[in-house]
């Protein structure tokens, strides 16, 4: 996405910089509100919902349905935007409709529309089995940090062996920034290993198995033929900024 930036260079590491300082701080500020009115401890953990933090939510502002259509607001505009770019370098299925702007509101229709039907449709898993449901949620951590692990893994290796390529306007320097790469890859692989582990190890049944193991992994293999197939159609991001 950062091919439409003006000044990606500077401007991209900016807007990172920035958002996370503000959500940080804002964030805090909204940890120490629920805190402090979050009610019984022993209710929320016995949440009928599965989710502790969801009850607490719940007590403490009593408007958790504005707070989710929001979140989901946020989440779907991000998701339909990445959707696209993707879309944009034909790195899809049916690119050509996905990547698609339309006319006259020049907003990425075909990309939100798929971002919301397949929201709708893992939506009514839970309906079936909320186990395949909590399978599906549990993945998104493994799939998050992964998708950072490769990136940053091959940075780091190059690196290593000095094929790196030379740092724009915002850096650390070479070492300090290695040790950041080497230090958020521990953290990666810690993180990610248990994320695939069961919230508890006795009376272990099919219901209370993390699956997310088996999604992941069944996604990486769906990706890779995926690239097998057409991996020879991708083009390379070329930079389309417009002024206006």
């Amino acid at each position: 996405m950062t091919e439409e930036a003006r000044n990606p260079r500077t401007t991209i590491p900016w807007a990172l910089i920035t958002s996370i300082s503000l959500n940080g701080s804002l964030g805090f500020g909204m940890l120490l509100a629920l805190l402090y009115c979050q009610g019984d401890v022993m209710q929320n953990l016995e949440s009928p919902t599965g989710f502790p933090f969801l009850e607490a939510f719940l007590q403490a502002l009593r408007i958790l349905l504005v707070l989710l259509i929001f979140a989901n607001v946020a989440v779907l505009a991000a998701t339909s935007r990445t959707t696209y770019a993707f879309a944009q370098d034909n790195g899809l299925p049916f690119s050509n409709y996905i990547g698609h702007l339309h006319e006259r509101s020049k907003l990425p229709i075909w990309a939100l529309a798929l971002s919301v039907t397949i929201t709708m449709l893992l939506g009514l898993i839970n309906i079936g089995s909320s186990t395949a449901f909590n399978a599906v949620i549990s993945l998104v951590v493994a799939a998050y940090y992964s998708s950072y692990f490769n990136a940053i893994v091959l940075l780091t290796w190059r690196k290593l062996n000095g094929t790196a390529p030379e740092p724009g306007p915002w850096t650390i320097g070479k070492t300090p920034s290695l040790i950041v790469n080497i230090v958020t890859l521990i953290y990666i692989v810690i993180v990610f290993i248990f994320s695939f582990f069961p919230l508890t190890v006795t009376d272990l049944t099919p219901s209370s198995f993390k699956w997310a193991v088996v999604l992941y992994f069944g996604v990486v293999g769906i990706g890779i033929a995926l690239y097998l197939v057409r991996g020879k159609s991708y083009c390379e991001p070329k930079p389309f900024y417009r002024k206006h």
